[in-house]
């Protein structure tokens, strides 16, 4: 009988210590994404064109390459204000805001 109260102490030890990590909180990770079009002054798509998206906080850069239709994404961004900039040869540079 002793040795059957020891099984049921451990086991009830056991479940208490699953419940507890099952419900422990885990660190929030926010992960957001942007996506866009480089288009010139006539609308058309610009291929090959190098987007950077540059943190106004950490200044880490991520950086894309347009497709054929112009279209760019860029992945596992952190919250945060961010500078954008496109870059292609045989355009100048404009300032958007």
């Amino acid at each position: 009988m002793n040795s059957c109260k020891k099984t049921v102490r451990h086991l009830l030890l056991i479940a208490i210590a699953l419940s507890l990590t099952l419900v422990m909180p885990l660190p929030a990770q926010y992960r957001a994404g942007l996506q866009g079009v480089v288009t010139d002054p006539a609308g058309s798509a610009v291929p090959g064109a190098i987007v950077t998206l540059t943190s106004k906080e950490t200044n880490q850069s991520h950086t894309a390459k347009t497709s054929d239709g112009g279209v760019y994404t860029i992945a596992g961004l952190a919250p945060g204000a961010f500078n954008l900039t496109v870059e292609k040869a045989g355009f100048s540079e404009e300032d958007p805001r």
